[in-house]
């Protein structure tokens, strides 16, 4: 696929959007393998949750930006640079045949496939009412903040809490880590399907506090992102 161009979404967090072939369909929650190099797959591949909606007419993935060989390469590349994509693969997703609420838990760059589903939902007009927590150290590494402002003022459907867990003191919203009370201020937790993706700690540590809540493991779909 054709790189079109890169966009600085947060403090080192970039998207790359790519033209989108004709046919080439997903579901919201899906990743892509992007291969820099096919001669050495190790090397010059890795996977990455595609943070576009499939109602949207390119191809979008979103990455913090480290220091490895891949993660340079891939911001060096200019538009128009031709990069080979496989998939999509996953069924990460919304569970719309479970009843009750869904909660979505992002921690950092976890909000990928979360973006995906909720602009999604928005174009659908489903009924599923999600609530979207998604925890930052600071504001200014908070990818996507303001887009999913917007949804939510724009939504009856769609509630987004934003954490802060190094906040200024000016800060309004939520602050610290999530926990069963922060929570609790947004709804009972039960009859509700929670989905948790984030850094394997960060995703560890939420489903623990979920099962110590009572929440039983078929209510608790995660998703680990390494190499991030």
């Amino acid at each position: 696929m054709k790189l079109l161009r890169t966009q600085d979404l947060a403090e080192s967090t970039c998207a790359f959007y790519f033209e989108r072939p004709e046919g080439f369909e997903f579901k919201p929650g899906q990743f892509v393998e992007v291969i820099l190099d096919e001669s050495d797959l190790k090397r010059w591949s890795h996977s990455f949750s595609i943070a576009s909606a499939p109602s949207e007419p390119e191809l979008m993935v979103t990455t913090r930006l480290r220091d490895s060989e891949f993660k340079q390469k891939l911001r060096s590349l200019p538009p128009g640079t031709d990069v080979k994509i496989e998939g999509p693969y996953g069924r990460f997703g919304l569970k719309l045949d479970r009843p009750g609420r869904h909660v979505l838990i992002a921690g950092g760059i976890g909000i990928t496939p979360f973006r995906s589903i909720i602009v999604q939902a928005a174009h659908d007009g489903l009924a599923a009412e999600p609530i979207l927590f998604h925890a930052n150290r600071t504001l200014a590494e908070a990818a996507f903040h303001e887009e999913l402002l917007a949804l939510d003022a724009s939504s009856e459907a769609f509630r987004f809490v934003p954490v802060l867990t190094r906040a200024a003191d000016t800060w309004p919203g939520e602050r610290g880590h999530i926990d069963g009370a922060m929570l609790a201020r947004y709804g009972p937790p039960h009859d509700t399907t929670f989905y948790v993706v984030g850094p394997p700690a960060m995703v560890n540590a939420t489903r623990d506090l979920l099962l110590e809540l009572g929440i039983e493991r078929g209510a608790i779909v995660a998703e680990a992102f390494t190499g991030y």
